[in-house]
């Protein structure tokens, strides 16, 4: 067998299949084309079946959808408009900084004095402890450290005791203007806003490592139309766990702020109902607005950039494949 190279060789089938245009990338400007009348049928359809629903909607047929949409609607509007039941009075503000500086001196010098003797007594547990101190420390050295921690210990206790008697005595203060007043309404939304923001540094922060290893796992193949819906699918999955993870947030951190107002059971739930919903309103509409957007960017997307882009798949592609054949023709033969 002898071995000749032959420079000038052409695939004959590569030739065929770029002549009549059979070799393309699956996402095709006929495919584009077809999506667009899908969607635009699939919307018009949609837009009509929503008319004819809002027609023949009977709230009273339809219990669950009918207290759903007034929870709805209520929880928007006790979060963005509604005011605190409880007006604060000018009597009402002045027993409440009576109550405070009466707390201020009772508690803060006895406070002040067990948080310093607490923190001597760790620092002196720290200095006897050093590194690998349980191989190296004396029986002598073993009894101090023994004795330096029953003292932090009994300081520890004596700081506790004292933050139990000011948490109940600023509890009492706080009751004189209310759980319903603007003090408990806007420490409830702060507490919400505090929620929302950890979910949503969660949600970018979970979007921006997912995109980095979409973008470095990515295959080759893949249509730009393709890789943007994959990368907005993530992106709406990341901020849907941020937002239900907020809520949960609020929910398990609620009770602690009620708590600290001195108000009745039936009191309480209520406040927390009523807090719960509107977070949960609040969150909906958020989601409700990405998803809507997302709908409407891949809608344009796919209708006015869809063939651009397939467009340049297909020059991309054809670039590809002229290299393929050059690497073709380069490759020695056998006979």
């Amino acid at each position: 067998m002898r071995h000749v190279y032959k420079p000038s060789t052409v695939n004959p089938h590569f030739c065929a299949r770029v002549m009549n245009g059979s070799d393309r990338t699956p996402l095709s400007s006929k495919a584009i084309v077809e999506t667009k009348q899908q969607g635009e049928s699939t919307s018009r359809a949609s837009s009509g079946g929503l008319v004819r629903a809002l027609k023949q909607w009977r709230p009273l047929k339809t219990p669950r959808t009918t207290s759903t949409l007034v929870l709805y609607v209520l929880g928007l509007y006790v979060a963005f408009y509604a005011r605190a039941p409880v007006q604060i009075t000018d009597a009402m503000a002045t027993a409440y900084e009576t109550r405070l500086r009466e707390v201020d001196t009772e508690f803060g010098e006895s406070l002040t004095s067990a948080l310093r003797d607490h923190r001597q007594a760790e620092m002196r547990v720290r200095e006897l402890t050093p590194f690998m101190w349980r191989i190296r420390a004396s029986g002598g050295t073993r009894m101090r450290i023994d004795e330096a921690k029953r003292e932090a210990r009994k300081t520890f206790n004596k700081l506790r005791a004292e933050e139990r008697k000011r948490d109940e005595a600023m509890r009492l203060a706080r009751s004189e203007l209310g759980l319903w007043s603007d003090l408990g309404v806007g420490d409830a939304k702060a507490l919400f806003k505090k929620s929302y923001e950890r979910g949503k540094v969660f949600a970018t922060r979970s979007t921006f490592w997912d995109g980095l290893s979409l973008m470095l796992r990515g295959k080759s193949d893949e249509s730009t139309v393709s890789f943007f819906l994959r990368w907005g699918m993530i992106v709406l999955s990341n901020f849907t766990v941020g937002m239900i993870s907020a809520i949960v947030g609020f929910a398990f951190a609620l009770p602690s702020l009620i708590g600290s107002f001195s108000v009745s059971l039936w009191s309480a739930t209520l406040f927390y109902i009523i807090a719960l919903v509107s977070a949960m309103a609040v969150v909906a509409s958020i989601l409700f607005a990405m998803y809507g957007t997302a709908a409407g960017s891949a809608y344009v997307l796919v209708k006015h950039a869809g063939p651009a882009l397939a467009r340049l798949d297909d020059a991309d592609a054809r670039r590809r494949q002229r290299i393929d054949q050059r690497a073709y023709n380069r490759r020695p033969h056998y006979e």
